[in-house]
């Protein structure tokens, strides 16, 4: 059973970010509702990259709703109980909106949710990673893939990209390379 199946995880996936709701001046539809509704994002990986990526997609000014995966349930916990990472930026105050998730990995009809999954895993684990979330995700449709790490994996000496496309295949590692290019281009 998946851990957000749970009564708590429903009632925390309610939960809304005060940024999910439109800005003033913001493009509303009928009855001041918005256009759209707020883009989901999926953080993998609750390290000080993870979780910093993380705190700032949810206090950004952008219209999302935000969940961080830790594969740690500890962490999880500390998250959504008291707003804080005990690992990784121990100091830092989360914001309760957003919201953590783990330690199994979230299942396939959550992820057909997401608009995004930002993967922040180690190099070194990304492979075995990626193999397990694979048989999650619709090939077909898969939400826009955003990888934030670096480095080679040590034993195959395959870089990023070429684990992406070993893993998930050559559409994703293509998308993967769009959006370098695109982040580069400014």
């Amino acid at each position: 059973m998946s851990s957000l199946s749970t009564p708590a995880h429903q009632q925390l996936l309610r939960k809304r970010s005060p940024r999910s709701t439109p800005r003033s001046g913001s493009p509303t539809g009928e009855g001041g509702s918005p256009k759209s509704a707020p883009h989901r994002i999926l953080v993998l990986g609750s390290g000080n990259f993870g979780s910093c990526l993380a705190d700032h997609l949810a206090t950004s000014d952008l219209i999302v709703d935000v969940w961080l995966w830790s594969r740690d349930a500890a962490t999880v916990k500390s998250l959504n109980e008291d707003h804080k990472n005990p690992k990784y930026l121990t100091d830092h105050v989360f914001p309760e909106w957003l919201k953590a998730i783990g330690p199994e990995l979230p299942d396939k009809e959550f992820l057909k949710t997401m608009d995004m999954l930002l993967f922040a895993i180690p190099t070194p684990g990304l492979r075995k990673f990626l193999e397990n979330i694979s048989p999650l995700l619709d090939q077909d449709n898969l939400p826009l893939l955003a990888f934030v790490n670096k480095g080679i994996e040590a034993k195959t000496k395959a870089l990023t990209l070429e684990i992406i496309s070993d893993t998930l295949g050559p559409k994703a590692a293509r998308q993967s390379t769009f959006i370098a290019s695109r982040v580069a281009a400014g």
